[in-house]
């Protein structure tokens, strides 16, 4: 796999916004902007399969905000 100048990988990500949110995939699909209402999330998300269930993890750097987004979005820390 090729990556690309100034990309950020998965696991720069990890390292610098450590705090994650599992959510299911229509929330994100829903069009909201998310990056307004949460600054600390990382401009890039992880795409989890689970038992056939499409899932995203989002990162933030704060933990407050994080379980702040997975009560609004009904996820798991």
């Amino acid at each position: 796999m090729t990556r690309r100048k100034g990309e950020l990988t998965i696991q720069k990500i990890k390292r610098l916004w450590p705090y994650s949110v599992v959510v299911p995939r229509e929330v994100f699909d829903c069009g909201i902007p998310f990056h307004a209402a949460y600054p600390s999330m990382a401009p890039r998300r992880e795409s989890v399969l689970v038992d056939g269930r499409q899932f995203v993890r989002a990162y933030f750097t704060d933990a407050s905000e994080a379980e702040v987004f997975a009560r609004r979005a009904g996820a798991s820390l």
